[in-house]
């Protein structure tokens, strides 16, 4: 991609450097990955920033950085195992969490866009269980539909679990 940027924010997220600029041939704003530029030419036409823009206005509830909709409220209950993992971290702004007398950890959040989170979640295989939306919790599934046919060569019996291996 070769295009005219300019520069609004340089932000270090979730362990990268990113470079947020307005791009003149989309003509909009879009966020790029610094180690991913090949190449940069220093123009002499100067521009003005956009005195509106805001970051936070920007990333809006984004998960970590893809905005995009819906605009979802989430609530997870995660098992025990990793409750108290997921609660000692601050993961968005929105966040909520209670735990149940069980020790389970209910999490909730509100989001803007369900794939980011939908990685997140699935990271936490079968502790994690998406209680609401009910769109989320069929983006899960069509994901463990889909790590079922990728090794399905060691899968089953019944409820697709992994058959023993020899001496098992």
């Amino acid at each position: 991609i070769e295009t005219t940027l300019h520069p609004y924010r340089v932000a270090f997220i979730h362990r990268g450097w990113y470079l947020i600029a307005y791009a003149e041939e989309a003509g909009c704003v879009q966020t790029y990955k610094v180690e991913r530029i090949l190449q940069l030419r220093t123009l002499q036409a100067r521009y003005r920033l956009d005195a509106d823009f805001n970051l936070d206005d920007y990333f809006g509830n984004a998960w970590l950085m893809i905005r995009e909709k819906p605009h979802c409220h989430v609530k997870v209950r995660f098992k025990v195992e990793v409750a108290a993992n997921v609660d000692e971290i601050r993961w968005h702004k929105t966040q909520q969490t209670h735990f149940e007398p069980d020790g389970a950890l209910i999490f909730e959040v509100d989001v803007d866009g369900l794939r980011e989170i939908s990685w997140w979640i699935l990271g936490h295989g079968d502790r994690a269980e998406v209680l609401e939306p009910r769109e989320l919790r069929a983006l899960i599934a069509e994901h463990v539909v889909s790590l079922q046919s990728t090794y399905k060569d060691v899968l089953g019996g019944r409820n697709g679990r992994a058959k023993p291996r020899k001496g098992e």
